[in-house]
């Protein structure tokens, strides 16, 4: 019989996990868009424009918005709004626009950085319950999920790449 100690832990591996697939899921499909937005669409310089709206807005979120949105709404849902702003931005690319492309780009950096900002919330969180169900350092822990997690994400850039090719053959 599993015992309550076991099924948190194996709880924990399991959101562990699926916070690593769906980093991995997102950001290949972005990654393979991204670099590619120049080229993608150079009309009057939108895709140029859109990557650097995405920056720009991502340097100001991450001064003034992630912080206090965090606090709001919280680590599960700041990484839901990385997905969903992802998500918008991919599906963006399928009518590329002014119209459709900026705004995506701009909804994309300002919940990017309360996206990350909540992965690292949410990872300390899972690091400190398993360390104390384990009975092992908590920096230790977030060491070892956060490797995991780093292995997932050096995957989106060769799966986006690779995704990309496919699909412009």
């Amino acid at each position: 019989m599993i015992n309550d100690s076991d099924q948190d832990k194996r709880t924990i591996q399991k959101n562990l996990a699926q916070l690593c697939f769906g980093f991995l899921f997102v950001l290949s499909v972005y990654n393979g868009i991204e670099p590619l937005q120049g080229s993608l669409n150079p009309d009057q310089g939108l895709g140029t424009t859109t990557t650097s709206v995405i920056y720009v807005t991502a340097v100001f979120s991450s001064l003034f918005v992630a912080t206090p949105v965090i606090k709001i709404v919280g680590a599960k849902r700041g990484i839901l709004s990385l997905f969903l702003s992802h998500t918008l931005y991919c599906l963006a690319n399928f009518h590329p626009r002014w119209w459709t492309l900026v705004p995506a780009s701009s909804l994309l950096g300002l919940t990017a950085t309360v996206g990350w900002g909540s992965q690292g919330v949410y990872m300390m969180s899972l690091a400190k319950r398993y360390g104390e169900l384990t009975d092992q350092d908590t920096d230790t822990i977030l060491s070892f999920f956060t490797g995991i997690f780093f292995v997932f994400i050096g995957l989106t850039r060769p799966l986006g790449n690779l995704l990309s090719s496919i699909v412009l053959k």
